[in-house]
């Protein structure tokens, strides 16, 4: 009789993963898209999506202010304003009610999940396909993303701003400008959204170095 056919060898997911590495990264975009929406579908039902104490309510009421034409002011911030602007933009736009509730969340769920897809594409760089794919499911799947994602309030910012400066520095490699200069604005905006940022700023200037040992300090 002729001799068995050999079984074929087994994939593992890191093979997998491999051979399919925009599949499962949209796959992983679009769980923590879809879990996100539906948080944010769920809570519209309870009346805790409507912003009415603490700091939500400061932000959309500083928020109400700038969009009625204090786009300015005329005393110092007592909060990191950015977010304040991002809801006067909204309300300017939407007008209050639910399409502002609607656009803002809609807008937060899209930021929520391009903190997944940029945490992705950090691990694809200090690590591998699989720490990726880990790494990613675990951003999708994590609650308090999700609850802040879906909440008048600046912290789903911070997280987005802050993943998305360190892809840069990595990008730029120490040497891009285009990149660095990016790198720049957007930790002058993640400062805007949270202002005790501006202390991490000698230690990222030491991290920068540490990082890149063969970039000369003139250039």
């Amino acid at each position: 009789p002729a001799p068995p056919r050999p079984l074929p060898p087994r994939r593992n997911l890191a093979v997998w993963l491999q051979e399919n590495s925009a599949t499962w990264v949209w796959m992983v975009a679009g769980l923590a898209f879809v879990l996100r929406l539906l948080y944010v579908l769920q809570v519209a039902r309870t009346p805790y999506s409507y912003p009415d104490r603490l700091d939500p309510l400061f932000y959309f009421n500083w928020g109400r202010q700038i969009a009625a034409g204090s786009w300015i002011g005329d005393k110092i911030f007592i909060q990191s304003p950015l977010y304040a602007y991002l809801v006067a933009v909204f309300l300017k736009v939407l007008g209050e009610g639910s399409f502002f509730q609607w656009g803002l969340r809609l807008f937060q769920v899209l930021i929520g999940t391009g903190t997944c897809l940029l945490t992705i594409r950090i691990a694809r760089r200090v690590a591998s396909e699989r720490e990726a794919f880990l790494a990613g499911i675990l951003v999708a799947v994590y609650g308090p993303f999700l609850f802040y994602d879906g909440m008048v309030m600046k912290t789903f910012l911070s997280t987005f701003l802050t993943m998305y400066l360190v892809d840069l520095l990595f990008r730029s490699e120490g040497i891009h400008r285009r990149e660095l200069a990016l790198s720049g604005f957007v930790f002058a905006l993640t400062s805007l959204v949270r202002d005790n940022f501006v202390l991490l700023f000698p230690l990222l200037l030491i991290g920068f170095f540490l990082a890149f040992p063969k970039l000369s300090l003139r250039a």
